[in-house]
């Protein structure tokens, strides 16, 4: 499976934006300036799930070191969230905070990809 990258602007009053406020407000500010705040959502331990958990694990340890909060979500055992966030199809990232958010589908398995749709790319 292809690493799809799907840039969107979220709306005011989409759950995402209520999930980054939620998050920023949090006793103990889990999420603040400077973090990332990434949704992944996995079907659980199907072998492109199981691949994207690793990848974005490796990409956050070597990219973020400690910038990050990252959750994820199995829609086999809870759905819901899934669909609050608009996520049909699975793996899905969902980059939440800093603005604007994207959404990458797939096993991130290309390294170069997710972290150009993440902003973490070295310019060259």
């Amino acid at each position: 499976m292809k690493t799809s990258i799907v840039k969107h602007q979220v709306e005011p009053n989409s759950c995402a934006v209520d999930s980054v406020r939620d998050i920023k407000q949090k006793p103990g500010g889990q999420a603040r300036d400077g973090t990332y705040v990434l949704r992944l959502f996995v079907a659980g331990d199907k072998v492109q799930s199981l691949e994207a958990k690793k990848n974005i694990e490796q990409i956050c340890a070597a990219h973020l070191q400690g910038r990050y909060e990252l959750t994820v979500f199995d829609v086999c055992n809870d759905f819901m969230p899934a669909l609050e966030h608009g996520v049909l199809l699975t793996p899905t990232l969902l980059l939440l905070s800093p603005l604007p958010s994207v959404t990458i589908i797939g096993n991130l398995s290309d390294t170069q990809k997710v972290l150009s749709a993440l902003r973490l790319a070295e310019s060259k």
